[in-house]
């Protein structure tokens, strides 16, 4: 296994899939407009919600499972049963929130797409488990170029946004039947399975719980800049700030590959090693941090401005608060993967969970004092809090095992 190839792909394919899908938010500028924007912004982060209650944090598990405790079938059924929950919640939300026709009919259909991302999800974890990180990087490439090519040409041709995402549904699960499921289906044994369910819901919990959180954090920012600012500027908002998203799902693709080594670590107790490694990457990080806000000062506005025109010159007072509030989300991820490389997954969930509670308690006073950009800095600060806590708990898990190993070293020296 070349852990280093299989990052590799994994990065490429997710990067290059999440860089077509910010360039669908590009195109549904240039070929609609601001409003059209907004209204996708607003479809994408309340489906986003629930699609994470359907993948219920199990890839994060399945991929620190390395005593294979639990089946494929285990794992297919889990996902089959979290969907369902997932999509009935949403729709009982979605009748809640009494917003018009035009968007109550886009979030039903792109609940239906978010669907097929949480199954092509369970493949790739299973491509994971058997070595075929290159089947990960092909399915990513190819879902990415045809749902951008269908995406703009439907748009274009019809103006209408309900109609543009039912072509993406069917093309992406297209996609999955013929070529995720036919490239697994000799490795796969794909059944329905009870016995250890309701295990596998209560163990993975938390890690669902956890997982929601960007999607929320996105939610109610966009939530209270619509409420308070109108549809057209959420759209100027989104634009800029999609750079959370986009950078979250890029480091989280690295992460992923690196809970099976962590967990290995653990499992064999190189806790040094573990500390090593939880401090390099956030040096890494730190000096990621300098070289993109020095680079987005200079060519940010510029770059902006050929992507979505003059007018997104207007709020680029949101640039600085974005990319700051992408690092911190990023360390966020990445403490949270070595925690649940620990199986801590309530831990996870209580650091995480102080985020939400922060975001949702100052998210309008901020917006009251600091306009739009007050959104970031309640999600940026919230973040923070959570960022300080799980580090807080993975020094304290390792140096616990650390101290335990070594009575016991000391202990047999007794004897």
């Amino acid at each position: 296994m070349n852990s280093g190839k299989n990052t590799l792909y994994n990065t490429y394919g997710t990067f290059f899939y999440f860089f077509c899908q910010w360039l669908i938010t590009v195109f549904v500028v240039r070929i609609g407009n601001y409003h059209l924007a907004g209204v996708f912004s607003l479809v994408v982060s309340i489906t986003n919600v629930f699609y994470c209650i359907s993948l219920y944090g199990v890839r994060n598990y399945q991929l620190s499972d390395i005593k294979c405790e639990y089946s494929d079938a285990d794992y297919f059924t889990l996902r089959t049963i979290t969907s369902i929950i997932g999509f009935v919640l949403f729709f009982i939300t979605i009748k809640t929130l009494h917003y018009d026709f035009e968007i109550n009919s886009c979030c039903i259909i792109y609940m239906l797409y978010k669907i097929g991302e949480a199954f092509s999800d369970l493949l790739f974890g299973f491509n994971q488990k058997y070595d075929k990180y290159k089947n990960i990087a092909i399915s990513y490439t190819l879902k990415g170029v045809a749902t951008l090519v269908l995406f703009i040409f439907t748009l274009y041709f019809t103006k209408d946004l309900f109609k543009t995402i039912i072509s993406n549904v069917v093309v992406y699960f297209t996609i999955m039947f013929l070529f995720d499921w036919k490239n697994l289906r000799t490795h796969v044994s794909i059944q329905f399975k009870t016995d250890k369910i309701i295990t596998l819901l209560k163990i993975c919990f938390p890690l669902m719980l956890y997982i929601c959180l960007v999607p929320y954090l996105n939610f109610i920012t966009r939530y209270f800049v619509e409420l308070n600012y109108g549809t057209n500027n959420l759209g100027y908002y989104s634009s800029v700030t999609m750079i959370v998203s986009v950078l979250s799902t890029l480091t989280n693709s690295v992460f992923v590959t690196v809970i099976p080594k962590i967990s290995n670590l653990y499992y064999h107790k190189c806790y040094n090693e573990i500390r090593k490694l939880n401090l390099k990457t956030l040096a890494v990080f730190m000096l990621l941090l300098v070289f993109v806000t020095v680079v987005a000062i200079y060519i940010g506005p510029f770059m902006f401005k050929i992507v979505f025109g003059k007018e997104i010159l207007n709020y680029m007072y949101l640039l600085p608060l974005t990319i700051l509030t992408s690092f911190i989300l990023s360390l966020v991820s990445f403490s949270s993967s070595v925690l649940i490389s620990f199986h801590k997954n309530m831990t996870v969930l209580l650091c995480n969970l102080t985020a939400i509670i922060v975001c949702t308690l100052t998210i309008g006073e901020f917006i009251k004092l600091l306009g739009m950009n007050g959104s970031l800095m309640s999600m940026f600060l919230s973040l923070l809090v959570s960022f300080v806590l799980l580090q807080i708990n993975v020094n304290n898990v390792i140096k616990l095992e650390y101290r335990k190993a070594k009575s016991k070293i000391n202990g047999k020296r007794v004897l």
